[in-house]
């Protein structure tokens, strides 16, 4: 089995400032051996196809069919299975907002808009290591309060 990479951002980077961001965390993946997934929308997917194409990575691209939000999460439930049946998954996560306080591990696609923390969860849920970078400004918040709850590693009593 083979380790995998996926992809999940945003569908909008509307800064250039985003767009650095996301680039200054692909760069250092350029050389890396793992085949890339990613989905077929606008935004993070579409800066990730792109990138792939001008290394020449090997890259498996997962497209909607539909266009209910349900299609959209099946979509990422797909690329997270199909990487994860190939070998270990890291999820490179770029988010656009704080995790809305619905979306949780059980129901991670809780339909209010956020597909890119649905797809974190759902990750997470089935086994897969998580590297977040955020594209919001973390200025006013405590450091690491962005974080989702489900992520929290907590410890547990044996007595």
């Amino acid at each position: 089995m083979v380790a995998q990479i996926c992809f999940t951002g945003s569908r909008k980077l509307t800064t250039n400032i985003e767009k650095l961001r996301v680039i200054s965390q692909l760069k250092p993946l350029r050389n890396d051996p793992r085949p890339w997934h990613v989905g077929d929308a606008s935004g993070v997917d579409e800066l990730v196809r792109q990138k792939a194409k001008d290394w020449g990575k090997e890259i498996t691209i997962y497209e909607v069919e539909g266009k209910e939000k349900w299609h959209f999460a099946k979509r990422s439930q797909k690329m997270i299975l199909s990487s994860l049946n190939l070998g270990d998954t890291t999820v490179f996560v770029f988010p656009d907002k704080l995790c809305p306080t619905e979306c949780t591990l059980h129901k991670p696609f809780s339909g209010h808009g956020s597909g890119t923390w649905g797809t974190a969860a759902y990750a997470y849920n089935h086994g897969a290591a998580l590297k977040i970078y955020p594209l919001f400004s973390l200025r006013d918040l405590e450091e690491n309060s962005w974080f989702p709850e489900w992520t929290e590693v907590k410890q547990l009593e044996l007595f």
